[in-house]
């Protein structure tokens, strides 16, 4: 129980710096070419 509640919560924090660094690079690519 304890290793799964663990490792779901890696995975979304893992889930959510992906999304957000997605977010920088196209936001990054935007300013760049407007």
């Amino acid at each position: 129980m304890v290793i799964k509640s663990s490792f779901s919560v890696i995975l979304c924090c893992s889930l959510l710096a992906s999304v957000f660094f997605l977010y920088e690079i196209s936001s990054r690519k935007l300013m760049v070419v407007p």
